[in-house]
């Protein structure tokens, strides 16, 4: 979470791309001495494409510091969610892992099993750094890790889908109520969203909740300090429900993953669907060019607008045994020309400042409205723990079947307070 006030990094996303980088990643500076030895890094991976960038970064490192190998461990999306906490405490061999979770990090400090990174924050590169993304990391005055990639989210539409069936803006909700009557009535799935992994559906709450509430009140409601019997939650579920109501979205939508919704949205049977910027790299380039990025559209314009922007870490594993040679290899990934390079590749925005983004559409597209927001949020699942995100998404997603705004309610409320008030 950011605060009330615009984070200083989002004015620098939508810096001009004059031109697409095709060569190789840079070799910027950083001193190997006479370092040998292998470092093991996991990676959360979606496609071929985000491993081969990895690749090739890990590649020109070594040219760099021919005595350092870097060798990845990777895992998709939910194998990556159950692997992380087996290899934080009984893998000997890892050395760096990609960490998504900020409420979990201090967990898993606290226990001890992964190493400051203080000193680093010391030095000239991190400092440029904004200090939102170093207080998600900040755990008593100490910083256990280094920003590797921001992602953002929203509807990735079928332009000519849209079109054809004259939805020419989906700037506020009654535009999105009305696309959807449209495009149901005409046998179209309005919004495509996959639930079989179930945590796509905590994004429609956090965008339903930020809109009509605010960036305070979610984080509140992220913390455990709101009933979700509060009539301001009630308001979220009731509007949800008119989207259900509206046919806004996929029938048996538990039967399908995120990636297999993505063949509709291509053969014009989906209009939209709600994903986060990781959907670029699976969309075909004979595609690509009919789809288009637009922003979850405003609820009520008196709330300033507020967006998903999740910010993904590399940390180090305690227990590693070549803590030196991985602090060479982190110097390496936070300098700007490497960041600008890999989150080219990844279709991801970097975190550093004065990175470069890339000139495709989409990405170009979620900058722009990243810099436009006030505020952002983690993702529910990377904001909250286990405990409170899986059973309230197991809820989320009845709810879409059964569309009881009370019932919903209550059930959603018992988790809180088993968590919170007991």
């Amino acid at each position: 979470m950011w605060g009330k006030s615009k984070p200083e990094w989002l004015k620098f996303f939508f810096l001009p791309s004059f031109f697409y980088f095709y060569f190789t990643f840079p070799v910027s500076a950083v001193d190997c001495e006479e370092a040998k030895g292998t470092l093991n890094v996991s990676l959360l991976i979606f496609s071929v494409e985000q491993r081969n960038a990895f690749e090739e970064m890990a590649a020109n490192f070594s040219a760099q510091c021919p005595g350092i190998d870097i060798v990845y461990s990777s895992s998709d999306d939910t194998g990556y969610k159950q692997m992380t906490g087996l290899w934080l405490s009984d893998n000997p061999n890892l050395d760096l892992m990609v960490w998504l979770w900020p409420v979990e990090l201090k967990k898993v400090i606290e226990r001890r099993l992964i190493e400051p990174l203080t000193s680093l924050w010391t030095e000239t590169e991190l400092q440029k750094y904004p200090n939102e993304m170093k207080e998600l990391i900040t755990h008593k005055g100490e910083q256990f890790g280094v920003p590797l990639s921001v992602g953002f989210w929203g509807f990735f539409a079928n332009r000519n889908v849209l079109k054809e069936f004259e939805i020419n803006r989906l700037e506020n909700i009654s535009d999105l109520l009305s696309a959807c009557r449209t495009l149901s009535r005409n046998q179209i799935v309005p919004i495509g969203l996959g639930l079989e992994e179930k945590w796509p559906v905590l994004a429609l709450f956090d965008y339903l909740n930020l809109k009509v509430n605010g960036l305070y009140f979610h984080n509140q409601v992220m913390e455990g300090n709101v009933k979700f019997t509060d009539k301001k939650v009630l308001a979220v579920l009731q509007l949800w429900r008119e989207m259900i109501d509206n046919q806004c979205f996929l029938k048996n939508a538990d039967e399908y993953t995120q990636k297999q919704v993505l063949p509709f949205l291509y053969r014009d049977r989906v209009g939209m669907v709600l994903s986060g910027n990781y959907t670029i790299s699976q969309i075909p380039d004979a595609v690509s060019e009919k789809l288009e990025f637009i922003p979850f559209p405003f609820v009520d314009e008196k709330i300033v607008q507020f967006e998903i922007a999740p910010t993904d870490f590399l940390i180090l594993r305690a227990s590693s045994k070549k803590k030196s040679l991985a602090k060479v290899f982190l110097r390496y990934v936070i300098q700007d020309d490497v960041q600008a390079l890999l989150n080219q590749r990844l279709n991801f925005l970097p975190a550093h400042p004065d990175a470069q983004i890339s000139d495709v559409s989409f990405v170009q597209r979620g900058s722009s409205n990243l810099k436009k927001a006030e505020g952002v949020v983690q993702f529910f699942d990377r904001s909250t723990s286990k405990d409170y995100y899986q059973p309230l998404s197991d809820i989320l997603v009845d709810f879409m079947d059964t569309g009881n705004v009370d019932k919903t309610a209550l059930e959603m409320e018992t988790v809180r307070q088993r968590l919170f008030d007991s």
